[in-house]
């Protein structure tokens, strides 16, 4: 329980600095390509709640958790790539190392759950 209280405290850690980050875009791609990225750290914040709370099988809220970061790394990649440049590659790095330590506090979480 302490595990899955410590990705959620991550996942809403994440979603606190990145807030001016999306901010900081152009305005039209902050309201398409930074409300899918919000959208994706809700759902994983969402999925953790869930699967905290869950007294039965955890694993359909870990498999959403993972697919919502999923999205969320993949718009990422959108928001760096050089055509678009709505971030910069250092914000990207730094955005996906908070993403990766999520992912592998997911794993322990599913592998203690198993």
């Amino acid at each position: 329980m302490q595990q899955d209280f410590l990705l959620q405290q991550k996942i809403t850690r994440m979603i606190v600095l990145s807030v001016p980050r999306i901010q900081n875009m152009r305005k039209p791609e902050k309201y398409t390509i930074g409300k899918h990225m919000e959208d994706a750290m809700c759902g994983m914040l969402e999925a953790a709640i869930d699967g905290n709370l869950e007294r039965g099988s955890k694993r359909p809220h870990q498999q959403r958790l993972d697919r919502e970061k999923e999205k969320l790394r993949g718009f990422l990649d959108v928001a760096v790539a050089p055509s678009v440049k709505l971030i910069s590659p250092g914000l990207h790095e730094e955005w996906s190392k908070e993403i990766n330590e999520i992912g592998k506090l997911l794993g322990g979480w599913i592998a203690k759950t198993r």
